[in-house]
């Protein structure tokens, strides 16, 4: 149907759009538009997908292992960012954490008398089992 003889992400394109983290999905069907952050490019060449995902920016980027750090959810290969720190886990609740020294990129239990701001402070102390 195009005149170009390509269509790309639904949409009549001036080429085969290849370009990582690159979409057609502009009215001038120029391959110009980023990849929403967190979405994969099948599309290009070599594809922007499994372990890796679009900034949003128009990059490719590797996702990073438990323990590494991180800013948001499609940073992580677990999709999982607590605490600075891909996590195992979405580990959000009181007194427990997921970069605890030793414990980094795992949810573990704040220890027992252990502080766990804004829910458990001051006089308050966990419990040691994530209470």
């Amino acid at each position: 149907e195009c005149a170009s003889s390509f269509c790309v992400d639904g949409r009549c394109c001036v080429s085969g759009c290849t370009t990582q983290c690159k979409s057609c999905g502009n009215a001038t069907g120029a391959c110009t538009d980023n990849i929403a952050r967190g979405s994969s490019d099948l599309n290009s060449s070599p594809a922007c997908s499994g372990t890796n995902t679009c900034d949003g920016a128009g990059n490719c980027f590797a996702k990073r292992a438990n323990g590494q750090a991180c800013g948001d959810q499609y940073d992580c290969l677990s999709g999982f960012c607590t605490d600075g720190v891909c996590c195992n886990t979405v580990c959000n609740g009181t007194c427990v954490k997921c970069n605890l020294v030793g414990f980094v990129g795992t949810c573990t239990n704040v220890s027992a008398g252990g502080q766990d701001a804004p829910s458990c402070v001051n006089h308050d102390g966990c419990n040691g089992a994530g209470g």
